[in-house]
């Protein structure tokens, strides 16, 4: 992994350190948000990259135990690099929109993609050709629903050893679920997040798709790190 002073510049590179404004700053950001002489608001890096280092640091540690890393980012101008990394990682993902329960409820949503796999199935054995038009129809669409939902989330059987989250904010209810449940939450976000509501966050400019590239990178290269050792 590079050293903390090569994060900090990279990201200063690809715009990690702004912050929104004063008005919209959750009160735990206090400590590591500083105001710039322009009036702008900014975080402070070096704290950043201290808080990242410990989240990269347990994904390594999750890698190595062979535990799963379940990628949630369901805002667009990400998704698809968050989605992108989680299959390079062969590791689940939803990045359309969380489904309520997904954690909490794990028992009824995997008996949700067990239908899915099941009617896939049907259909490459040539098995739909036994069904009537209007059948197929509906059967049709409701395997569209279903992979629209968990496609992303076929190969966990069983609860994630670890939730990463992109927004914490915005997949607030994603992140309550994996803290009742006791998974521990590695969590970016801006500056209008509490930063109490990861067990690992991580404050950065999460409307940089650059900043968040560059981070993916970081998330990648740890989890294959712990993966290979």
């Amino acid at each position: 992994m590079q050293s903390a002073r090569d994060i900090v510049q990279e990201m200063e590179k690809v715009g990690g350190q702004y912050a929104l404004t004063k008005r919209y700053r959750h009160p735990s950001m206090q400590a590591i948000v500083r105001q710039k002489a322009s009036g702008g608001l900014c975080f402070d890096l070096e704290k950043t990259v201290e808080m990242l280092t410990k989240a990269l640091t347990f994904i390594e540690a999750v890698a190595k135990k062979e535990g799963s890393l379940f990628f949630v980012s369901t805002r667009r101008e990400t998704a698809d690099m968050v989605q992108k990394t989680a299959e390079e990682l062969s590791q689940p993902y939803m990045v359309n929109r969380w489904v309520g329960g997904t954690i909490s409820n794990f028992k009824n949503v995997r008996s949700r993609v067990e239908r899915m796999e099941k009617l896939v199935k049907e259909r490459e054995e040539g098995r739909w050709t036994h069904y009537t038009k209007k059948e197929k129809v509906l059967m049709t669409r409701e395997l569209g629903k279903l992979q629209g939902k968990f496609s992303g989330i076929a190969s966990m059987t069983e609860r994630p050893a670890a939730l990463i989250v992109f927004d914490t904010k915005r997949e607030k209810i994603a992140v309550s679920e994996a803290i009742r449940s006791k998974i521990p939450v590695i969590g970016f976000s801006n500056a209008n997040a509490d930063l109490r509501a990861a067990q690992y966050p991580v404050p950065m400019n999460i409307y940089s798709r650059e900043a968040v590239a560059y981070l993916l990178g970081l998330v990648k290269e740890a989890y294959t790190k712990g993966k290979e050792g």
